[in-house]
């Protein structure tokens, strides 16, 4: 008899959503695409009830320990929000030892308390009250929190931070801190005793102030009758995501009109310190760039080139022949965080595909490009391209069905030999016959290339792979900058994302 773990077989070939030939992908290895992709919003193939079922489901086949490494890397390394936070109400429901630490790391700043909480209390980790255990934690979470991150995170509903401090009962450590807690829970209070932004707030709000207050949530801010000054005070005071997202704004409100407001900003997009501490997706820079109004500063879009280059330092520079094949098939048309009535993101999957397609070529400038759906064909591109100006060359081959294996045979057709083949997809492919199918014609081209290696990037949330599991083959799952690291890692000596889970540390 053979050897069975030499000659055993991959996962059983299963159907996709999309009807397709497919891979069953282990539970770990499932719950961490899950992980580090869904957010429980509707995808092009799947419902947010459905990834939460698929979560809980292969939750119970693993260990706590797993999960426990694999909230924090979805929080730390796939900057992911939901699916850490529902993973840590998961661990403290199984009354785990591990649920302490996990909280302790994944819980990192008080959107993700409410939604530890929310998911908590919804009954769907098999209780509707945080019980002794989760009560301390949030207790004290809200104890250590500072005064203004605490005041900044009384913005926002379902559960407010009200909501979560009456069920926590938190205790204050002396009189200003209970006067702050009195008035974040809209108590009689005494405003002498409340923080100084607080009182600068109120004081403005109220009429007695002239001076826009230098720090305030922004959602408060924008209720007000600011004016040109006023807006010049937020834009001097906004930390590096608000400015990010409130270019446009502060434009409107001629905040750059004045050159040394432009130079100022523009120097804290494209800070290197500022653009790491921000955790910011790349995807989230495109967005940006794609959405500023045209009579923006020049410097500021320049800036935000820079801050590109900063989020995108961990794509590889791969040795050899390599080729990167982007999915442009209209399921890639999808919103990369799922559609949420009133909230869908407007940043798609190819959006995200193209823009690791075109970081990659960026870096790797002989890469060869191509994009797919039904066909394949090359992407052409300039040599020194710019990311953004690639990742529009690739966008613009936007087409029909799925079909990966289109991918090998257009290698085949054309003789390309890969080292190294990067595919980017939602992995839903079915517009192929069983006979074509990316494994199959993968088999077949390996004979041919046996160094041929293959990296399967799947950015939406799925227990399914085009790719069967094979030594030679990488699935990486998400869309922060870390599919790059996992990547890298893999290209120097063979080592998965599930390598990379496994080797977070819980407690330090």
């Amino acid at each position: 008899m053979a050897n069975k773990k030499i000659f055993a077989s991959s996962a059983a070939a299963v159907k996709n959503h999309a009807g397709g030939k497919a891979h069953l992908k282990s539970n770990e290895q499932a719950l961490a695409q899950f992980v580090m992709t869904g957010t429980f919003n509707d995808t092009f193939y799947v419902s947010g009830g459905d990834q939460l079922n698929a979560v809980m489901e292969h939750a119970g086949e693993v260990s706590d320990e797993f999960i426990a490494k694999l909230a924090i890397y979805g929080r730390e390394k796939g900057l992911m929000k939901d699916m850490p936070a529902l993973l840590c109400a998961l661990l403290v429901a199984r009354q785990s030892d591990l649920a302490e630490p996990v909280f302790e790391k994944v819980i990192d700043n008080a959107k993700m308390l409410r939604n530890f909480v929310q998911m908590l209390r919804s009954g769907v980790v098999g209780r509707k009250s945080l019980g002794s255990k989760a009560k301390r934690l949030v207790k004290r979470f809200i104890t250590k929190l500072p005064e203004y991150a605490l005041w900044e995170a009384s913005v926002g509903n379902d559960p407010s931070l009200v909501d979560v401090m009456k069920l926590a009962h938190p205790k204050a450590k002396d009189e200003s801190r209970n006067a702050l807690y009195a008035y974040i829970m809209g108590k009689p209070v005494d405003v002498a005793l409340l923080p100084d932004f607080i009182r600068e707030y109120e004081a403005f709000a109220s009429g007695q102030s002239k001076a826009a207050p230098l720090r305030a949530p922004f959602q408060k801010l924008t209720a007000l009758p600011l004016g040109a000054e006023d807006w010049m005070r937020i834009a001097t005071n906004a930390r590096w995501q608000m400015t990010r997202m409130n270019l446009n704004t502060f434009s409107r409100h001629g905040v750059f009109n004045s050159k040394v407001m432009v130079d100022m900003v523009a120097k804290r997009l494209a800070d290197r310190e500022n653009v790491l501490k921000a955790r910011a997706f790349p995807y989230q820079l495109m967005t940006a760039m794609l959405n500023i109004d045209e009579g923006l500063p020049r410097a500021l879009k320049l800036a935000l080139e820079a801050a590109m280059e900063i989020a995108l330092e961990n794509v590889p520079v791969i040795e050899g022949s390599t080729v990167v094949a982007i999915d442009v098939s209209g399921s890639m048309g999808a919103a990369i965080t799922g559609h949420k009535p009133g909230a869908t993101s407007n940043v798609t999957c190819l959006d995200v595909a193209a823009l690791v397609g075109a970081a990659l070529r960026h870096k790797n400038r002989n890469a060869t490009i191509l994009a797919f759906d039904y066909t394949c064909r090359e992407v052409k591109a300039a040599h020194n391209a710019k990311v953004m100006t690639i990742a529009d060359k690739i966008k613009q081959y936007a087409g029909g069905g799925t079909n990966c294996g289109s991918v090998i045979e257009y290698l085949i057709e054309h003789g390309i030999k890969a080292d190294n083949l990067v595919l980017v997809s939602d992995n839903e492919s079915w517009a192929d016959s069983y006979r074509s199918d990316l494994s199959t014609l993968w088999a077949t081209y390996k004979a041919q290339y046996p160094e041929a290696r293959m990296i399967n990037c799947d950015i939406t949330p799925n227990e399914y792979s085009v790719s069967a599991h094979r030594a030679d083959t990488l699935m990486v799952g998400g869309f922060s900058d870390d599919v790059f690291s996992v990547m890298a890692a893999y290209l120097a000596g063979g080592s998965t994302q599930l390598d990379a889970i496994n080797a977070v540390k819980v407690a330090e």
